[in-house]
C-alpha cells in the first residue's frame, strides 16, 4: 500500500521503520483476537436464542448465526496470519537493516584501514616533498612541520626497510636455504592482522569477545602464515650468475632461488609476451626546473643543511673561518718547508765537516803509526840524533791526531744536533701537511655547503615562480622519498596464478583449522570443517587478489602500510565469512 492508502485507513507508513511494522502486526493480532472472541460470542448467543425456540424461523436464525460465527472465525484466522506475516516481515526488515548498518560500518572500517595504508602516507610524503623542494622553511612553524613530516616519512621508509631486511634472513646449508626471516615476519604480521580483524568484526556486529577463541584464531593464522612464508623463501635450486657460476654469499655457502621466485617466474610465461614500453617523452621545461630544485635540495640535505633560520649567515661565517684556517695552515706549511730546507742544508754542511775531520783523523793516525815505526828503527840504529828527531815527529803526530779527534767529536755532536732539529722539523712539516689537508677539506665542505645553499635557494625560487600548481603537485606526487621506495607492481599472471591460489590455500587451511578447533571445543560438528575450508578458501582467494592488486601500486610491499591494508581486507573477510556461516550451516548450532 502507498502512503496515501495507509493514511486513509488510519495506519502509519512503515517505510524503513521496523517498529511501525511491529505496531501494525500488533494491531492485526488484536483484531484477530477480537474476531475470535466475537465468533465465540455469536455461537454462544445463537445457541442461547434457539434453546426454547423451534420451527423454521428458529432454524433459519441458527443457520444465520452459525454462518456469522464461521465468517468471524475465518476473518480471525486471516487477520492472525496477516499479523504473523507482518511480524516476520518486521523481524526480517530489522535483520536486513542491521546487516546494512553493519556492512556500512564494516566498509567504512575497511576503507579507513585502506586510507591509512595507501592515502595518508603518500599525502604526508607529498606535503614533505612540497615543503622540501619549493618552500623555504626559515619560519619556525614551517620548519617544525617539515621536520615532523620528514620524521614520519623516514620512519615509514626505515620500518619497511627493517622488516624487509629481517624477511631476507635465511639459514643456509650446502643443499638448501630455509627462509626463517620470512617465517617470522609473516607469522607475526598474520597474528597482528587476525587479532585486529576479529576485534573489529566483533565490535561491528556487537558480539561478545571470547578471549580463548580470539587468541586461538590468531595463533592458527600466525602459524599457517609463518609456515607458508617460510616455504616461499625456502630454496633448493642454486642461483647462478650470467656465466653459469654458482653465486655464493660472504660465508662461502651457495645462494638459492626461493620457491616463490621460481613459481612467479613460471607463471609469468603464461599469456602473450608484454609489449615493450614506449620511450618516455622528453621532459618539459617545467619538469626540468622542478627536477633541478629536487636535486639541489637532495644535495643540500646530503651536505647537512637543515633550512634553519639564519643558516646562510652561518654558512658564510663558517666559509670565512675555514678560509682563514686554510690560509694559516698553508703559511705554516710554507714555513715548515723553509725550515726543512734550511736544516737540510745545515745537515749537509755538517756532514761535509764530519767527513773532512774523519779524513784528518785518518791522516793523523797514519802519521802517528809512521812516526812510531820510524822511531823504532832509529832506536835500533843507535843514532841519538835520529832518535830525538823521531821522538819530536811522533809527538807532533800524536798532537795532530788528538786535535783531529776532538774536532771530529765536536763535528759529530753538531751533526747529531742538526739531524735532531731536522727530524723535529719533519714532524712539524707532517703536522702542517695534516693541518693543510684537514683545513682544505673543511674549507671545501664549507664552500660546497654555501654553494649548495645558494643553488637550492635559486632553483627553489625558479621552480616556484615558473611552474603552475598542477605541475608542482604532479611532480611531488611522482618524486618523493616515499614513492621512490616502491618496488615493481605484480603482473596479472602473478596475481591470478600465484597469489590468489596461494591465499586460497591459506584461507582453506585457516578455515579448516579454526573449524576443527571449534568442533574440538564442542561448538559444531565434523561437517563444519570442510565447509569452513571451502568458505575460507573462497574468501581468501578474493582477499589475496585485492591485496596483490594494491601491492606496490597503492602501498609499498612490506612494512606498516601492507599490514594496515591487509588488516582492512581481513576485517571484511571475517565479517563476510561470519555472516555466511550464521545464515547457513551455523544456524544449526
Amino acid at each position: 500500500m502507498t502512503q496515501d492508502a495507509l493514511a486513509k485507513v488510519g495506519l502509519p507508513n512503515p517505510g524503513g521503520d521496523p517498529s511501525a511494522l511491529h505496531h501494525n502486526a500488533l494491531g492485526w493480532a488484536e483484531i484477530s483476537a477480537f474476531l475470535t472472541e466475537h465468533s465465540a460470542r455469536l455461537t454462544e448467543l445463537t445457541a442461547a436464542g434457539t434453546r426454547n425456540w423451534e420451527g423454521e424461523s428458529a432454524k433459519a436464525f441458527a443457520e444465520r448465526g452459525a454462518a456469522l460465527a464461521r465468517n468471524a472465525a475465518a476473518a480471525a484466522e486471516t487477520t492472525a496470519a496477516v499479523a504473523a506475516k507482518q511480524q516476520q516481515h518486521a523481524k526480517t526488515h530489522e535483520m536486513v537493516k542491521q546487516i546494512i548498518i553493519e556492512l556500512c560500518v564494516q566498509i567504512a572500517v575497511m576503507l579507513a584501514f585502506y586510507a591509512a595504508a595507501a592515502l595518508f602516507p603518500p599525502l604526508l610524503a607529498w606535503a614533505q616533498a612540497w615543503l622540501a623542494y619549493l618552500i623555504a622553511t626559515g619560519v619556525r612553524v614551517l620548519r617544525l612541520f617539515a621536520q615532523a613530516l620528514n620524521m614520519l616519512v623516514r620512519f615509514l621508509v626505515q620500518a619497511r626497510a627493517w622488516v624487509n631486511s629481517v624477511a631476507e634472513l635465511t639459514w643456509k646449508t650446502s643443499k638448501f636455504g630455509l627462509g626463517y626471516g620470512r617465517m617470522i615476519t609473516e607469522g607475526v604480521r598474520d597474528i597482528a592482522i587476525d587479532l585486529t580483524a576479529n576485534l573489529v568484526a566483533a565490535g561491528v556486529q556487537h558480539k561478545k569477545i571470547d578471549p580463548a577463541r580470539l587468541f586461538i584464531s590468531a595463533g592458527i593464522s600466525g602459524g599457517i602464515g609463518g609456515l607458508v612464508g617460510g616455504l616461499e623463501k625456502t630454496g633448493f635450486k642454486k642461483a647462478v650468475d650470467a656465466g653459469g657460476n654458482v653465486r655464493r654469499g660472504a660465508d662461502g655457502l651457495p645462494e638459492f632461488v626461493p620457491l616463490s621466485k621460481q613459481a612467479q617466474n613460471l607463471v609469468k610465461k603464461i599469456g602473450p609476451r608484454p609489449r615493450p614500453a614506449p620511450a618516455p617523452p622528453p621532459p618539459t621545461q617545467s619538469a626540468e626546473v622542478l627536477a633541478n630544485a629536487k636535486h639541489a635540495y637532495e644535495n643540500a640535505r646530503n651536505l647537512g643543511l637543515k633550512g634553519t633560520p639564519g643558516e646562510n649567515l652561518r654558512l658564510a661565517e663558517n666559509l670565512a673561518t675555514t678560509r682563514n684556517h686554510h690560509n694559516g695552515a698553508l703559511t705554516r706549511q710554507a714555513e715548515a718547508n723553509a725550515e726543512i730546507r734550511r736544516l737540510g742544508d745545515d745537515v749537509w754542511t755538517r756532514e761535509q765537516t764530519v767527513r773532512a775531520y774523519r779524513n784528518a783523523v785518518d791522516q793523523a793516525d797514519l802519521r802517528v803509526r809512521s812516526a812510531e815505526t820510524r822511531l823504532g828503527l832509529y832506536r835500533a840504529s843507535g843514532n841519538r840524533t835520529w832518535v830525538d828527531e823521531a821522538v819530536r815527529d811522533a809527538a807532533d803526530a800524536r798532537a795532530e791526531f788528538t786535535a783531529a779527534s776532538g774536532g771530529l767529536r765536536t763535528a759529530e755532536n753538531a751533526l747529531s744536533g742538526s739531524r735532531r732539529d731536522l727530524a723535529h722539523a719533519e714532524r712539524n712539516l707532517a703536522r702542517a701537511n695534516d693541518d693543510v689537508t684537514s683545513a682544505e677539506t673543511a674549507h671545501r665542505l664549507a664552500r660546497d655547503r654555501a654553494n649548495a645553499w645558494i643553488r637550492r635557494d635559486a632553483t627553489r625560487d625558479v621552480a616556484r615562480n615558473h611552474t603552475t600548481f598542477g605541475e608542482k603537485f604532479r611532480f611531488v606526487r611522482r618524486n618523493n622519498e616515499y614513492q621512490d621506495s616502491f618496488g615493481s607492481p605484480k603482473k596479472w599472471q602473478e596475481i591470478v596464478f600465484y597469489d590468489m591460489p596461494k591465499d586460497a590455500v591459506k584461507g582453506a587451511a585457516n578455515g579448516a583449522a579454526k573449524s576443527a578447533t571449534e568442533v574440538a571445543r564442542g561448538n559444531g560438528d565434523s561437517g563444519d570443517i570442510w565447509k569452513g575450508a571451502l568458505l575460507g578458501g573462497a574468501t581468501g582467494a578474493v582477499r589475496g587478489g585485492v591485496n596483490s592488486l594494491g601491492n606496490n601500486r597503492l602501498f609499498p610491499a612490506g612494512g606498516i602500510e601492507e599490514t594496515l591494508w591487509k588488516t582492512g581486507s581481513k576485517t571484511m573477510d571475517d565479517y563476510v565469512r561470519g555472516r555466511i556461516k550464521d545464515a547457513t550451516y551455523g544456524q544449526a548450532h
